[in-house]
């Protein structure tokens, strides 16, 4: 009798070290799902930060075309620090979107078209608005 209890414990254990192999995850196994997670994170906080920005963008865009504004002077010193942020955050956006492309991500399409409405939609009227209140002061 006690033989076959000690291969019944042999088989427990044995059954228990093969569950146990199917659940082990070696550190460079577990830091590279850390890092596909941060990745994949950071990627979502930067099309998040380019929603963001064409989002006030687009509030601001159609004060500038019609004639709603009262105060341009107020108005000028909040899109003349905006504008200038816009114009030093399209670079990191542009790397941003060539290194998807590089690693075949689909998020680099959808960058790519929020860089280009920004780029040629957004930011030319507010920049227009700019140079034309400009000259006026001169």
């Amino acid at each position: 009798m006690s033989n076959t209890q000690n291969n019944q414990d042999i088989e427990n254990k044995a059954s228990l070290d093969k569950e146990a192999e199917t659940f082990v995850k070696f550190d460079d196994e577990q830091t590279e799902n850390k890092d596909e997670n941060t990745i994949d994170d950071e990627i979502k906080k930067i099309v998040g930060s380019a929603d963001a920005l064409i989002k006030v963008l687009e509030k601001i865009a159609p004060e500038v075309n019609s004639d709603k504004v009262v105060n341009p002077e107020a108005f000028l010193k909040i899109i003349k620090p905006l504008c200038v942020s816009v114009e030093n955050t399209l670079p990191m956006l542009m790397e941003c979107q060539d290194n998807l492309e590089y690693l075949k991500d689909d998020n680099a399409y959808v960058l790519r078209q929020k860089v280009a409405h920004i780029e040629d939609d957004l930011l030319p009227p507010l920049l227009a608005y700019i140079r034309e209140h400009d000259k006026k002061k001169d």
